[in-house]
This record gives structure tokens, C-alpha cells and sequence, in this order.
């Protein structure tokens, strides 16, 4: 005689349980809007750290740039934005980085204004000059706009991240600006461009200046605004590199 059992019944729900518990565990874990994701490489970018291209997507560079940020402002380090990581990268960008950057950089905290770049980040800020009504507008990732009065006179390529801006040097006449923006070049920490607001109405866009390091020091010299940087050929901060802006030009002094 045989007894015929059946385990239907009993396997049922179990195996439901199983392919339930198989589906939420395959989701990505602490899933980020692409949004978010921008925001946070825009940030990191800012503060110095190789965060990759700024898409949106939470890649290898992105994570490792996270863990090192997390490991720098000493909180947990595992690679995940939650809201101690992001109170802390805002906190950052607020104060225009952290303690842990170079001694060089920080010395740099009476060039910057970094509290503009921090409501840049938010949407847009207005530059203090003398002579005209000067806005920056973040235009996506990494991009930004300059209006004079309300007229758009420029935009930035973008792509690596939004720049420090300098604080106003006032020479007769004119009103100058310093960007920095993070370099996706290597062996380049940072693409510096001047733009120039002047007394007549005039302007000077964006215009390069040929050195990529970090800037060790902006002063003002009669009519003409001098930067000093390390030599770009061979990087020391022991030694230095002038850069002079005059009349409308940039050239090594």
C-alpha cells in the first residue's frame, strides 16, 4: 500500500517568501536620484576630491571619492550619501572646505569667497561690483552663466564642477573676478579664469590665465592685479610664478 504525500501546500508560501526576499535584496541599496548624485559629485569636485564625471551616476569613482571624503571628515566610512554625509558635504562647501586640505590652499580663504559659490550651488548669486548688476547661474552640471544687467554674456563649457569665486579686486575703473574650476586635465588641479566688469559699461569675458596650480596669492598693484601660483612646469610651493592682469590683458609677469 502507498501513501501519495503532496508538499505543494505546505512549499508554497515559503517559496513565495523566497522570491519575494531575492527581489528586494537584488534592488541597489540606498538608491540615489540622479539629481542627488550630480549634487553630490558637484560637491566633492569642489572640495578636491576625483569624484569622475558629473552624471549622475553612482560609479566607482564617485563611491571610492565618497569613502575618502567620509574617511577625511572622520564619520563612518562605507561608501553611502546618507544624512550624516550630506549634512557634513554641505557643511564643507559652507566653510569652504575642510581642515584636512593642504596648508597651501587654506591659505587662500582671504582670495575666496566661498560663500558665493555655496549659493551658486543653490541656484544662483549676484557678484558685488561697482559698476553693474552681475549674476552667475548654475545651467546644470558642473555649468554656469554670467549676465551683466540681465543680458547673458557667457557660459561656462562645464562638466567638472562649479568654481571658487574670488572676491571683488577693485582697480580705477574696474571690477575683477577670479573663477577657479576644477580641471579634468591631468596633472591639473584647476582652470583659473579672470572676468572683468568695467566703469563704461564694457567687459571682459572669461579669459584663461596660463597656469593650473593653486593660486598662492591675489594683490592689487597700482592699476594692475597680480596672482602669484607654483611654476607650472615644475610645482614647489617654495617657489613662484606671477601672473599680471592689466588693460584688458593676462600675461606672465
Amino acid at each position: 500500500m502507498y501513501v501519495r504525500l503532496s508538499i505543494a501546500p505546505v512549499m508554497m508560501p515559503v517559496m513565495v517568501v523566497v522570491l519575494l526576499l531575492s527581489v528586494v535584496f537584488s534592488l541597489p541599496a540606498h538608491a540615489m536620484p540622479r539629481a542627488d548624485v550630480r549634487d553630490v559629485q558637484e560637491k566633492l569636485i569642489l572640495l578636491g576630491y576625483d569624484a569622475g564625471p558629473i552624471d549622475g551616476v553612482m560609479g566607482r569613482k564617485t563611491k571610492a571619492a565618497v569613502r575618502k571624503f567620509q574617511h577625511d571628515a572622520e564619520i563612518r566610512v562605507d561608501g553611502v550619501v546618507g544624512p550624516q554625509t550630506r549634512g557634513m558635504l554641505a557643511d564643507f562647501v559652507a566653510r569652504g572646505g575642510s581642515r584636512y586640505q593642504p596648508r597651501a590652499a587654506n591659505n587662500q580663504l582671504d582670495l575666496y569667497e566661498d560663500v558665493l559659490t555655496d549659493h551658486l550651488l543653490r541656484g544662483s548669486v549676484q557678484l558685488p561690483s561697482r559698476f553693474a548688476k552681475v549674476d552667475v547661474t548654475r545651467a546644470g552640471a558642473g555649468r554656469y552663466g554670467l549676465s551683466i544687467n540681465g543680458t547673458l554674456v557667457a557660459a561656462s563649457p562645464g562638466g567638472n564642477g562649479l568654481p571658487r569665486i574670488s572676491h571683488v579686486f577693485e582697480l580705477p575703473g574696474e571690477d575683477v573676478f577670479l573663477f577657479s574650476t576644477p580641471s579634468g586635465k591631468p596633472k591639473c588641479a584647476l582652470e583659473h579664469t579672470l572676468f572683468a566688469v568695467r566703469a563704461n559699461g564694457t567687459f571682459m569675458p572669461p579669459t584663461p590665465i596660463g597656469n593650473c596650480q593653486e593660486v598662492m596669492g591675489g594683490r592689487v598693484e597700482d592699476d594692475a592685479l597680480v596672482f602669484s601660483f607654483p611654476p607650472q612646469r615644475v610645482p614647489s610651493w617654495r617657489l613662484e610664478e606671477s601672473w599680471l592682469y592689466r588693460y584688458g590683458e593676462v600675461t606672465q609677469k
